[in-house]
C-alpha cells in the first residue's frame, strides 16, 4: 500500500502541495492532459514549473478576468466535466466545504455564495491537478501533521483580514482539523487548501512529528527561499 505523509509545519497551499507532488516523477503533461477534461471556455490555463533545491516551484495562472463566480457556476462546470467519478466527487466535496464556510460567514444560503479568488478558474485547475496527481501516484492512504496556519493579516477582496482568514478558520474548526498559529507573519493555509486537506487526508496526528529520514523527502515551494510543503511517499 502506498502511503503519503504531509508535513504541514509550514502550512499547506495548493501551489506548494502540487509542486511537491510533481517531485515524485509525475510529468507535467500528465496533469495538463487531465485538466483538458474540464471545459474552461476561452480561459487559457498556463503552467510554469522549475526545479528548486530538493523540490519544485509550480505556478498555475490563467487569463481569467472574472472578479467573482457563484458557487453554483463552479459546481456546474465540475458536473459537466469529463473527469473520472472519483476525482469529480472529491472536487465537488472540496467546493461544497468552502461554500458552506462562506455561507456561514456571509449569513446567506450556499446557492447565493459568490467566490472571489477561490472562484478563479486557475484555482479550479490547481485543485483538479492535485487530485489527478494523487491518482497517478496511486496513493491509498494520506497522513498529515498538525497544520501551521501562520499569523498576521492577509489582503482579500473583503479587505485586510486576520490569519487564518474567517473561511479558513471556519473549515478548520467545523471539521476539527488540528492547527496552530506561529510567529510566521504569512497566510500559510487558505480556504482551498484547508478544504483539500479535509477531503484527501485519512488521518491527522496532533503532535508534530518530523518525517522519517529513511525515505525520500520532496519539498513544494511557491517562490524561492520561502516555506515548503514537505512530502514523503513510501510503500507498506
Amino acid at each position: 500500500m502506498r502511503i503519503l505523509l504531509i508535513d504541514a509545519c509550514f502550512g499547506v497551499t495548493t501551489n506548494r502541495l502540487l509542486g511537491a507532488l510533481l517531485g515524485y516523477k509525475i510529468k507535467i503533461n500528465e496533469v495538463k492532459n487531465g485538466i483538458k477534461k474540464i471545459n474552461f471556455g476561452n480561459t487559457k490555463i498556463k503552467f510554469a514549473v522549475k526545479n528548486y533545491k530538493n523540490g519544485k516551484i509550480l505556478k498555475i495562472s490563467s487569463n481569467d478576468k472574472a472578479k467573482e463566480r457563484k458557487y453554483l457556476e463552479i459546481k456546474n462546470i465540475i458536473e459537466k466535466s469529463k473527469l473520472n467519478r472519483s476525482v469529480k466527487k472529491k472536487l465537488l466535496k472540496i467546493y461544497k466545504i468552502i461554500a458552506k464556510a462562506e455561507s456561514k460567514m456571509h449569513k446567506t444560503s450556499i446557492a447565493n455564495v459568490h467566490f472571489h479568488e477561490i472562484g478563479k478558474l486557475d484555482n479550479l485547475a490547481k485543485i483538479v491537478t492535485i487530485l489527478i496527481a494523487l491518482e497517478k501516484l496511486k496513493i491509498k492512504k494520506i497522513f498529515c501533521s498538525k497544520i501551521n496556519v501562520g499569523s498576521g493579516f492577509v489582503n482579500t477582496a473583503h479587505g485586510k483580514l486576520p490569519v487564518p482568514a474567517p473561511a479558513t478558520k471556519e473549515i478548520l474548526n467545523i471539521y476539527k482539523l488540528p492547527f496552530y498559529k506561529s510567529k510566521i507573519k504569512k497566510e500559510l493555509v487558505t480556504p482551498s487548501s484547508a478544504a483539500i486537506l479535509k477531503v484527501i487526508v485519512d488521518e491527522f496526528y496532533s503532535d508534530h512529528k518530523p518525517l522519517a529520514t529513511s525515505h525520500k523527502l520532496i519539498n513544494g515551494y511557491e517562490e524561492e527561499n520561502k516555506y515548503p510543503v514537505k512530502l514523503q511517499i513510501f510503500n507498506r
